[in-house]
């Protein structure tokens, strides 16, 4: 699994401290902990447990512990000026690369041995901030995927076969977003806000980009 294919590996991130209820709810929203199984994924071997692969990154890390190939990165076109911290979106810089990473060939490994230390933000406003900065991040790549002429289509096709699987996954993550009861009452009432709400602001965030004249990084991808 650490052969030349490998060209960007990620890992765990734990949290540093779990002493508020935002802290408790981001660590239990995200996940970013909970996978202690090394996996290799490779595009020409689609796992059978994520039916909308390669779209689906949430699968594969975090922006929070990744390395990739500086080579092999710069091959691609570097990271998408249109996406990221300084840009319109705020994120989603790391779910594209881990997706152009894929999409050329490359193997993406993850690895529960790499392992950081995330200090959550600890207060309600900072964590209602973040979480409307990742789904904005989302909205802007499925933007940029979207209006691909090569990976729109395909990403239409593979969320129409495999339907149910997608409108299953779309019902646990708004059940997931919810505060549980015990933490209900002690978070904002702005983590109650649907999360298609910040994606379709990703959508906006993602034009406001190329209007500002940024340079999105091409999605090269294999014949």
């Amino acid at each position: 699994s650490r052969g030349p294919a490998v060209s960007c590996v990620s890992g765990i991130v734990a949290a540093a401290e779990l002493r508020t209820p935002a802290q408790a709810y981001f660590d239990s929203r995200v996940g970013w902990s909970a996978c202690l199984q090394a996996r290799v994924f490779d595009r020409a071997a689609p796992p059978a447990d994520i039916p909308l692969f390669p779209f689906a990154v949430g699968h594969y890390g975090t922006g929070a512990n990744f390395a990739v190939n500086r080579d092999f990165a710069m091959g691609l076109g570097g990271f998408d000026e249109a996406l990221g911290a300084g840009s319109p979106a705020g994120g989603g810089e790391d779910l594209d690369m881990f997706f152009r990473v894929l999409d050329a060939g490359a193997q993406l490994v993850y690895d529960p041995a790499a392992v950081v230390w995330h200090r959550h933000r600890a207060d309600s406003d900072g964590l209602a901030a973040q979480s409307r900065t990742y789904g904005i991040g989302l909205g802007a790549w499925i933007a940029k995927i979207a209006s691909d002429r090569r990976t729109g289509p395909n990403a239409v096709a593979a969320a129409v076969r495999c339907a149910p699987a997608f409108l299953g996954h779309l019902s646990r993550s708004a059940a997931t977003s919810r505060p549980s009861d015990d933490l209900a009452g002690l978070l904002p009432d702005a983590l109650a806000t649907p999360l298609w709400r910040s994606v379709i602001a990703g959508f906006r965030a993602y034009r406001a980009a190329l209007r500002e004249g940024r340079s999105p990084a091409p999605l090269l991808g294999v014949t």
